[in-house]
């Protein structure tokens, strides 16, 4: 369930991201200067974000619950 990958920044350095991504759930991504720091967060943090995906991101389940429902009415208005 968690993506590694790696970028290239603007100033030459190399980037690792963790993302997080669950069907249904808020998806959760984490940058590090290293793959071995990346691996470890995943390591210790994976089983943590399959049971409460939410301790991880910034809004409540009930905020998510109306920007879900806020982005069903806009599409459909369109």
């Amino acid at each position: 369930m968690a993506a590694i990958t790696s970028r290239l920044t603007k100033n030459g350095q190399l980037r690792w991201r963790v993302f997080f991504r669950r069907r249904g759930l808020p998806s959760f991504s984490k940058t590090f200067g290293s793959e071995e720091l990346a691996h470890a967060w995943v390591e210790a943090n994976e089983e943590k974000y399959i049971l409460d995906p939410y301790s991880f991101h910034k809004f409540k389940p009930e905020t998510m619950e109306k920007l879900k429902t806020a982005r069903k009415i806009k599409s459909k208005n369109e």
